[in-house]
């Protein structure tokens, strides 16, 4: 339980969201376009009432933001990328690589060719 507790965000909107009926985006960009309007920042800077208000909107947005967040699927990983040049690979590693792109290779006929060429 006091783990729920300190989960729990300082303060929350009085109008709970909820993620099966609201559509997070039409209601966060309806928040921002209030906050942002003559009458937002009227309450913004208005009677305590009015910035409790203000706050209450603002809170409110987030909370849909938020809710936004949890439907992104996370970006995807690109997988690593290495190049390197075959030649310059130890024989068993270039023997690995090339048999792994379909073209059957053995380490021992790898270093033979490299004597062969360099003797």
């Amino acid at each position: 339980m006091i783990q729920q507790i300190q989960a729990m965000p300082d303060m929350i909107s009085s109008v709970q969201v909820d993620p099966q009926v609201d559509d997070s985006a039409t209601e966060s960009a309806c928040c921002q376009w209030w906050l942002n309007s003559s009458e937002g920042r009227k309450y913004k800077n208005g009677t305590p009432e009015e910035r409790d208000g203000f706050q209450n909107v603002r809170l409110h947005k987030i909370e849909h933001d938020a809710e936004m967040q949890k439907n992104v699927p996370p970006a995807p990983q690109k997988p690593l990328s290495v190049s390197a040049n075959i030649k310059d690979m130890p024989p068993r590693a270039a023997a690995a690589e090339l048999t792994k792109r379909g073209l059957p290779a053995a380490p021992q006929e790898i270093a033979s060719e490299r004597s062969a060429k360099n003797g």
